[in-house]
């Protein structure tokens, strides 16, 4: 009987869109997940207002092969010890059970998945802060695309012509709401994150205003196909190729050497195509060319 394996080979390539997103916030008055719709790069989707000593949960899925930037703002009390945020891949976080934590001086976090995954995060307010309204709102702004990290030391936008003193020049074709907001040097222009050099005010500057600079690493280049094989009913993951020049081989004769039927899926990220060989390899030879490795062994 011959035994086969099965060799994967995966090309990746990068794709570029951009889509709504959905914001699930929990409500604690009615126990039960509200849902927003969140358009990417198009500014603040949703405020909600946070009590001192309490929190919000709030969520949203990151598809495949994306990566989904959350960027919390307020007007008032951005400062280290104001503002809490705990994020968790899977479920909903705790202070001593998360991924991990930020503060309200961090402009937001980024999340990517190569298979899909639900992200949590939870905003924690000081009990300590004293508001004119004994509460404080909190914007937050969502964003999608598909790179991990970004070439902000490029002066503009793509597509954007850098002009002299830090100016930029938008394309004909840009429609968003910032046109004239097209400073991009080293003069401060307001409190915060206002350097517009600085790649947190870029990063900001790109999620309301519908422009981006270009990527330098993609999602998919960090990305490959994983391999399940259907076993005794459950799916079980076989292996998963770590480089892109990389492939894996999987032996596909079962232990009990009688069925003859092999189910298989392979779950492959955005942007990657997959081709598939199945290879036979000459059993009895390569037992041969064991058995005279022993017996050689032990003449020696």
């Amino acid at each position: 009987m011959r035994r086969r394996k099965e060799l994967v080979f995966v090309i990746l390539s990068t794709l570029t869109s951009c889509v709504a997103i959905h914001l699930n916030l929990w409500d604690p008055s009615s126990e039960d997940w509200k849902d927003f719709e969140c358009a990417s790069q198009r500014g603040t989707c949703l405020a909600v207002e946070v009590e001192p000593g309490n929190y919000r949960v709030m969520s949203a899925y990151i598809s495949k092969g994306t990566r989904l930037t959350i960027h919390t703002n307020s007007n008032e009390h951005r400062s280290e010890r104001n503002i809490t945020v705990f994020v968790k891949a899977g479920e909903i976080p705790t202070q001593r059970n998360n991924d991990f934590k930020l503060s309200g001086k961090d402009p937001g976090f980024s999340q990517f998945s190569c298979y899909g995954v639900m992200l949590y995060w939870q905003i924690q307010l000081n009990a300590n802060i004293v508001s004119r309204r004994n509460k404080m709102n909190i914007g937050i702004t969502l964003t999608v695309d598909e790179c991990i990290r970004k070439n902000y030391e490029q002066a503009c936008p793509r597509k954007w012509l850098a002009k002299s003193g830090g100016w930029c020049q938008p394309p004909e074709e840009y429609k968003g709401p910032c046109r004239s907001q097209n400073y991009f040097g080293t003069q401060r222009v307001g409190n915060g994150f206002s350097i517009p050099s600085s790649w947190e005010y870029k990063m900001l500057w790109s999620e309301r205003c519908g422009a981006d600079w270009p990527c330098d690493v993609f999602v998919a280049s960090k990305c490959a196909p994983l391999v399940h094989n259907l076993y005794l009913g459950k799916w079980k993951k076989l292996n998963h190729m770590k480089e892109i020049s990389d492939f894996g081989s999987f032996q596909l004769l079962p232990s009990d050497r009688k069925k003859n039927i092999y189910i298989f899926f392979i779950d492959t990220p955005p942007g990657s195509s997959v081709l598939i060989k199945v290879i036979p390899t000459l059993e009895n030879f390569l037992t041969k060319f064991k058995e005279v490795q022993l017996f050689l062994g032990s003449l020696i």
